[in-house]
């Protein structure tokens, strides 16, 4: 069974280092277009604010998978007052949403492109409990990274 997984995960990465320069461009577009430094800073897995403890992770890719996980983004700030809950998006107008929830325990991130390099940047940065995902999108490389280091990872 490793040799179909080990070739999938050559397939996968071979067709994203494929696809970089689309990838990179799009991010440059979205970041001039509405998302900014932040924004493309972050996709590219630095610029995160450093956090005195580890946060529980929740990942919502736009507006409607926050929207279906507010309850339980609310619940958790409820339930763990001591534990900040970072939320990550994909897009600047699920960030705009989220900064209007104004609660003092959320941050809000872009989730890196899914690249190891990024993607071990931006988990060196936030240090996550553990992982919610709220979505059908699969990024191997992140649930991959988050299970070497023993980090729980759940997809809701």
């Amino acid at each position: 069974m490793p040799k179909p997984l080990n070739r999938t995960s050559l397939r996968y990465k071979s067709l994203l280092f494929l696809l970089s320069p689309a990838v990179l461009g799009y991010i440059i577009y979205r970041s001039i277009k509405d998302g900014g430094w932040r924004y493309f800073s972050q996709r590219l897995g630095f610029n995160y604010t450093a956090s005195s403890s580890r946060p529980i992770l929740v990942h919502c890719a736009s507006v409607g998978e926050f929207n279906a996980a507010k309850p339980l983004i609310l619940e958790l700030c409820n339930q763990y007052t001591d534990i900040r809950i970072v939320i990550s998006t994909n897009t600047p107008t699920a960030a705009q949403i989220v900064s209007k929830l104004q609660h003092q325990s959320i941050l809000h991130v872009y989730l890196p492109l899914d690249y190891s390099i990024i993607v071990n940047a931006f988990l060196n940065h936030i240090d996550p409990i553990c992982v919610f995902i709220l979505e059908t999108e699969i990024w191997p490389t992140l649930f991959s990274l988050t299970t070497k280091r023993n980090i729980p990872i759940a997809i809701i």
